[in-house]
């Protein structure tokens, strides 16, 4: 049976770390970015949904999406890797985002919850 929800409110502590291969590259260099996903608290993050855009019209695709089937408790990281191409010069900016389920217990109860990364800027030269 699904578990009761918590007399107390939950901790929910879901931190989003993006961290690009380096901060400078050249046209037609790949970037490399890690995306890892840190959970604390009481609830686990189920199912989730990392997004990573680029602004700046330098690195394509200018946005990726992967969804996760599978959770990450808490005391647990995620990492997930996505890769850019360098095609014109200037300045990307890069923005992460997650969205889960949030789980206090598991199968249930559960609610939608999400985190985001600070922005990091990236210079792609000729």
């Amino acid at each position: 049976s699904p578990t009761a929800p918590p007399d107390s409110t939950p901790q929910v502590a879901i931190r989003l770390h993006l961290e690009p291969s380096a901060d400078e590259i050249a046209i037609g260099d790949l970037l490399t970015v890690l995306v890892t996903i840190e959970v604390g608290g009481d609830v686990a993050c189920g199912i989730p949904l990392i997004r990573v855009s680029a602004a700046g019209d330098c690195l394509e695709p200018d946005r990726a999406e992967v969804t996760i089937h599978s959770g990450v408790w808490p005391g647990e990281t995620m990492t997930q890797r996505f890769q850019f191409g360098a095609v014109r010069p200037g300045i990307a900016t890069l923005e992460a985002t997650v969205s889960c389920e949030l789980h206090f217990g598991y199968p249930g109860p559960a609610t939608w919850g999400g985190a985001n990364a600070p922005a990091v800027t990236v210079t792609v030269t000729e």
